[in-house]
């Protein structure tokens, strides 16, 4: 099995299961040894490390380590983009996050994480019709999700289009039945939309 397959396995199992990759020492970024490749690799699997416990400057090293190594594919350089583009979100440093997030859907223009990444990015920073474009992008990659068209929803409501508002927060009540969530949101989509009639 070839090194790329193996790292998208575990990638794909921890992300399913909820888990995490071990995490990597603070100064820590590649381990002795090795092949660059599997180093570049490993510097991409401390980076997700570092994510998801907050440590988002120390993620964003290791992601640009394994950007800048020149040994990561195109699929795993859009899934460090991305991530480096989530911490830079975090940050609040928006335009280093939307050069990430582009870089990764030139990369792979199918990357449905991206558009709907960017298109909260979009929405934080005021550019609306941007973030309705993204949103749909995600929803035309897999319309089964209820989460982008729960977003699309808020963008909607945003722009004062509450009959569109409700239309998306029905399609992701739809998709999700039990979200008491979204059905509280569609309600008072419902109600805004009334009181501007």
């Amino acid at each position: 099995m070839t090194s790329v397959l193996r790292f998208r396995l575990v990638f794909l199992l921890l992300f399913c299961l909820g888990g995490q990759p071990a995490l990597a020492q603070d100064d820590e970024i590649l381990p002795a040894g090795g092949n660059a490749y599997d180093e570049a690799l490993s510097a991409l699997s401390s980076g997700l490390s570092f994510k998801e416990r907050g440590d988002y400057s120390g993620a964003i090293r290791r992601f640009s380590h394994a950007l800048n190594s020149g040994y990561l594919d195109h699929a795993n350089r859009a899934i460090a983009l991305n991530n480096r583009g989530n911490c830079y979100a975090e940050q609040e440093k928006w335009d280093e996050a939307l050069a990430d997030y582009n870089q990764s859907l030139l990369l792979a223009p199918e990357f449905l994480e991206a558009y709907f990444n960017r298109a909260g990015l979009y929405y934080q920073t005021g550019r609306l019709k941007e973030a309705v474009v993204d949103y749909r992008q995600a929803i035309a990659q897999n319309p089964s999700l209820p989460q982008p068209h729960y977003r699309l929803a808020f963008v909607w409501a945003k722009l004062g289009d509450y009959e569109q508002a409700v239309a998306a927060g029905e399609e992701a009540l739809n998709l999700d039945p039990g979200n008491q969530r979204y059905l509280r949101q569609l309600e008072q989509w419902r109600r805004e939309g009334q009181a501007v009639k």
